[in-house]
């Protein structure tokens, strides 16, 4: 059975939050699509939203980049993409969909213009990141510069890990 992977449109939403209910049962992972294709075209541009989705159309799997944005600063870094979610429906997880995914997701964040992906994770997605070049830390913080003289980008948690993957092609 083929499986397509491909930019998710409005229609997709409510099967993409279905299958993030399913499998993401932690309310910190909730996933609420509803205003994402509101957003205006630019803001809307900085968002990648890959879906895996089989001969039905239905959605099997599902990618999720969006720019951080620190909660402290109060400003977004539009540098830094975070993978806020990866999910792949049991019966297809030894598809390679999930990498597959993320390959595409940072192929698409890379051409967007993003230096950097982040991300926090649950001990199974570390692993899958670790296996993709993902630098996976157990729990902590991530920090690097931003604009703004002094201050640091930050993403932490003290429960879960994080990882970062640098998107800089580097050219010789």
């Amino acid at each position: 059975m083929p499986i397509e992977i491909r930019l998710a449109d409005r229609a997709d939403v409510p099967g993409v939050e279905a299958l993030a209910r399913k499998l993401l049962p932690d309310p910190r992972d909730e996933l609420d699509l509803g205003g994402l294709f509101d957003l205006p075209t630019a803001l809307l541009e900085l968002h990648i939203l890959l879906i895996a989705a089989d001969e039905n159309d239905t959605v099997v799997g599902y990618a999720f980049f969006a720019p951080h944005f620190d909660d402290v600063l109060n400003i977004p870094d539009l540098r830094t993409a975070v993978l806020q979610h990866i999910c792949v429906a049991a019966e297809h997880r030894n598809d390679q969909l999930a990498t597959a995914l993320e390959q595409e997701g940072i192929a698409l964040a890379r051409d967007a213009g993003y230096e950097q992906a982040v991300a926090t994770t649950t001990a199974d997605g570390a692993g899958l990141l670790r296996a993709l070049g993902w630098d996976v830390r157990d729990q902590g913080a991530l920090a690097w510069p931003s604009p703004v003289a002094g201050h640091k980008f930050t993403l932490s948690d003290t429960s879960r890990p994080l990882a970062a993957k640098n998107l800089t092609r580097n050219v010789q």
